[in-house]
């Protein structure tokens, strides 16, 4: 069974990933690096209106966002991966 991954982790490996330090993607987003600093590492949840944008900024599609501002704001567990409607059975 897969380890519980938190939303600061989750956050931190995507920023990563776009190769932007932790002050450029606090300038992207519009808040303090001290924020993200502290979202990262898990003393403080975003608010839904951060969530938001930080989702955006990290290319979660906007019907999947509620799910994972409900992931950022430790009301819910890691969002499972939602199935295309292309590939339901018809």
């Amino acid at each position: 069974m897969q380890e519980e991954i938190s939303f600061g982790t989750w956050l931190r490996k995507q920023r990563r990933a776009l190769d932007l330090t932790r002050q450029a993607f606090a300038d992207q987003v519009g808040c303090a690096e001290v924020t993200l600093r502290r979202i990262e590492a898990g003393t403080l949840k975003p608010s839904k209106e951060l969530a938001g944008i930080l989702l955006e900024k990290l290319g979660i599609a906007e019907t999947e966002r509620p799910q994972w501002i409900s992931f950022a704001r430790g009301l819910s567990g890691f969002p499972t991966q939602s199935v295309p409607l292309s590939n339901k059975p018809i």
